[in-house]
């Protein structure tokens, strides 16, 4: 029973504690993407056909973290429609933006970016790249491979508020 009450009484101390970090400023250079989108695109290659998505991005707890949706529907084109859910923020100790997220068929993924690099922001994943070009009221995004040290082009689309 003492072992109980010593578990609640940590919880409860560390719910009641409040953060001492200050959200990082780095985190209002993303605060443009914020609001749901309707995309368009297609994929490349051999098989390459077109696809639609929803993306959504909110920005929860105090400011400190993205929570971003992207969801793409099933056609008779695009048999196998992908989703993701992102959580984002910024780690001040690298000086990396990060992101973090699981996709529809429980795969795991992990991004870092160094912020806007001539008018281009990159997720990198390390032999995997999404960079993200912003408009107005829309962005534009591409999914790319490096293979035999070149960027493959996998997808791209555009996304419009």
């Amino acid at each position: 029973m003492k072992k109980l009450a010593a578990i609640g009484l940590s919880c409860a101390v560390f719910i009641a504690t409040p953060s001492f970090a200050q959200t990082p400023k780095q985190l209002d250079d993303y605060r443009w993407q914020v609001g749901s989108y309707k995309c368009t695109g297609g994929t490349a290659g051999e098989g390459a056909h077109p696809f639609t998505a929803t993306y959504t991005l909110t920005r929860e707890f105090d400011g400190g973290v993205y929570v971003e949706r992207y969801v793409e529907a099933k056609t008779a084109q695009h048999q196998q429609p992908f989703s993701i859910i992102h959580l984002y923020t910024y780690d001040s100790k690298n000086q990396l933006y990060v992101r973090n997220g699981v996709d529809g068929n429980g795969g795991r993924h992990e991004h870092t970016s160094t912020g806007w690099s001539n008018g281009v922001w990159i997720w990198d994943a390390g032999g995997f790249r999404i960079p993200v070009t912003r408009g107005e009221n829309q962005f534009s995004f591409k999914a790319e491979l490096l293979k035999d040290g070149n960027w493959v082009l996998l997808a791209s689309g555009v996304c419009k508020k």
